[in-house]
């Protein structure tokens, strides 16, 4: 699994055209391996919610492993929201990647020693 992470500025025009605002832009995509997406594919993951992270006063809106693996984008004017949104799909992509492991391990034992 890949997570790519792309960021990105745009500069917007103010009202009647005076003035300028940036506007911050986060993208984000999960390359799955051949046989994470056979893995997907067959326990029917693509729906399955990933996480609900808040950070800071921000909450990323509920994502769905396919959502990641198409790609998504957030938009935020504030330099702090956009940094608390890329946290927060870090975060969701480490749980992504503990689905992916557990997802892989079906059919088989494990054993602990407590």
């Amino acid at each position: 699994m890949r997570v790519i992470i792309k960021r990105e500025q745009e500069t917007l025009k103010g009202v009647l055209g005076i003035g300028k605002e940036v506007l911050y832009v986060l993208k984000c995509c999960v390359e799955l391996t051949a046989d994470e997406k056979d893995v997907v594919e067959r326990a029917g993951a693509e729906n399955q919610w990933v996480l609900k992270v808040t950070v800071g006063k921000s909450q990323v809106p509920d994502l769905k492993i396919g959502e990641l693996i198409r790609g998504v984008r957030f938009e935020a004017t504030d330099l702090n929201k956009i940094l608390n949104d890329q946290t927060a799909l870090i975060i969701m992509c480490r749980r992504l990647k503990l689905m992916m492991t557990f997802l892989q391990g079906l059919g088989s034992d494990e054993s602990y020693d407590m």
